[in-house]
């Protein structure tokens, strides 16, 4: 897709990921200008990825998020919450298969 870059990562499960993906990012372009894309809940990193590399006073000129909405804060869910919601995605799996 000349003149741009276009990259993918596998999803990093760490508290660091968003620095390690604007790591991953500067190693690719170390000058930018970036556009950070994300579908779903990547497009919640996206956004998260392209303030980290404006906070290390890179220029970020666009972020496109799909099917997504930006998040400030964690959803408090409750255990209970996450429970009943893990039950109802394994009842899910098991009809599909």
């Amino acid at each position: 897709m000349k003149p741009y870059c276009f990259c993918g990562f596998n999803f990093i499960e760490a508290e660091s990921r968003i620095s390690n993906y604007a790591d991953l990012v500067a190693s690719i372009d170390p000058k930018g200008p970036y556009l950070s894309f994300g579908c779903s809940s990547g497009g919640n990193l996206a956004y998260h990825v392209a303030r980290e590399i404006e906070n290390r006073c890179r220029r970020v000129s666009d972020i496109v998020m799909i099917d997504s909405a930006r998040k400030f804060e964690r959803t408090p869910y409750s255990l209970e919450e996450v429970r009943r919601i893990a039950d109802c995605f394994r009842r899910l799996r098991k009809l599909s298969s």
